[in-house]
């Protein structure tokens, strides 16, 4: 079938376009290549996807008409295009569905070696469609109490293929998060472990946000009760509060200082300063 479409391609280009044989093509090449595609596993490793990969850039560079083949809306889809969805797309699906969701890299590696042969609006489907789906029920699925895995391992490595479109699992993330801090002390250095990689991912005023809502009171309860003693001084609540300098904004631990801490350490100050005069 190659030889046959690549030969009238190549020895009759303007009946080849003028009478759209790509189309004619489509008939014939979409069960050859399902039928190749029948014992595929597309997250096996990149070797058992070579030979497909071959067979779609032959057909690419014969079923693709020029980049003004379609402008209208209601122009049918384009040949190469109708193969991808039909023949690749379903052993692609099939294969999401079987993914395990905490293990981002097969899956991850896969699209990013077939990328230059699928069309972007059917990449665009895979990632909205398939991947977001799973990601987001696995992120319902996640507590951040129990899990070993940390959930930055498996979301991070999406945020190249999905950048902005993995925001909407954001805000489910905060809140479970929000809920695992309610009984966190902050000499606990956990806290801090799980959120430092979501420091360039969140938004500045999401991140800054959380940390005001539910950091901070933490911190300034600890810095409030911390027992200040120049002849025994403790250090442990100090150590867990200044851990967090490269999170919180300097204006944010200024204030939590100057209102928590200074008024009462002042205090003892002046108490031995007195004392020793």
């Amino acid at each position: 079938a190659v030889r046959a479409f690549t030969r009238l391609k190549e020895e009759f280009p303007r009946e080849f376009k003028t009478f759209e044989l790509s189309y004619c093509a489509q008939t014939v090449v979409v069960p050859l290549v399902k039928e190749s595609l029948e014992d595929w596993n597309p997250l096996a490793g990149r070797n058992q996807s070579l030979p497909h990969l071959t067979t779609f850039t032959q057909w690419r560079e014969i079923l693709e008409c020029g980049p003004d083949h379609q402008n209208s809306a209601d122009a049918p889809m384009q040949a190469y295009h109708s193969l991808v969805w039909e023949a690749w797309l379903p052993q692609v699906r099939l294969a999401v569905q079987r993914w395990h969701s905490r293990q981002p890299e097969s899956l991850v590696a896969f699209l990013e070696l077939w990328r230059p042969l699928v069309p972007p609006w059917i990449m665009q489907h895979v990632l909205e469609q398939l991947v977001l789906v799973r990601l987001q029920a696995e992120v319902e699925l996640w507590n951040p109490l129990t899990d070993t895995s940390p959930i930055h391992t498996w979301l991070h490595p999406w945020l190249p293929p999905l950048g902005s479109r993995l925001d909407i699992v954001f805000p489910t993330i905060r809140n479970k998060l929000s809920s695992a801090l309610s009984s966190w002390s902050p000499t606990d250095r956990s806290a801090k472990l799980i959120l430092l990689p979501w420091k360039e991912v969140f938004s500045k005023a999401a991140m800054s946000a959380f940390i005001t809502k539910n950091i901070v009171p933490k911190l300034e309860t600890a810095l409030a009760t911390m027992v200040i003693s120049p002849q025994d001084q403790d250090l442990t609540l100090w150590k867990a509060v200044t851990d967090w300098t490269d999170l919180l904004p300097p204006p944010q631990l200024a204030s939590m200082l100057a209102q928590s801490f200074f008024p009462r350490w002042l205090q003892v100050v002046c108490f031995s300063l007195s004392n020793f005069l």
